[in-house]
């Protein structure tokens, strides 16, 4: 299982998990926000984070008065990878994505599993 683990002070406990399931959420200064950060540079509904068409943890902007930035660039969206930092109002988070297994995409040719073919057969002899 695929996970999202944002950390920081703003957090209740300092962090929080969320799976793919768990998305989408909204991030903002609101009581009515999904995740509620006690930062008066956020917007009401500040961010959202979602599982985008390919599958992947994305954090988008609602529009926010002061901006979404993550790894000190204004964004209107990004796809979230271990060690990226988003800062929204005076709000840093840092972000890791756990996978449960490494995915296919992410392993190299050295540990992709090689079956070895039968040259005869594949000549067309015995």
């Amino acid at each position: 299982m695929r996970k999202l683990i944002l950390t920081s002070y703003a957090l209740k406990n300092g962090r929080c998990e969320l799976a793919a399931e768990d998305l989408p959420v909204v991030l903002g200064r609101s009581r009515h926000a999904d995740i509620s950060i006690d930062d008066e540079l956020l917007s009401r509904k500040h961010c959202e984070i979602v599982i985008n068409d390919l599958d992947q943890f994305e954090v988008r902007d609602l529009e926010s008065t002061n901006l979404t930035i993550v790894n000190e660039r204004d964004t209107e969206s990004h796809v979230l990878r271990t060690g990226d930092r988003i800062l929204i109002g005076d709000t840093e988070i840092e972000v890791e994505v756990v996978l449960a297994e490494r995915e296919i995409s992410e392993q190299t040719t050295r540990d992709l599993t090689v079956l070895p073919r039968n040259i005869d057969e594949t000549l067309g002899g015995k």
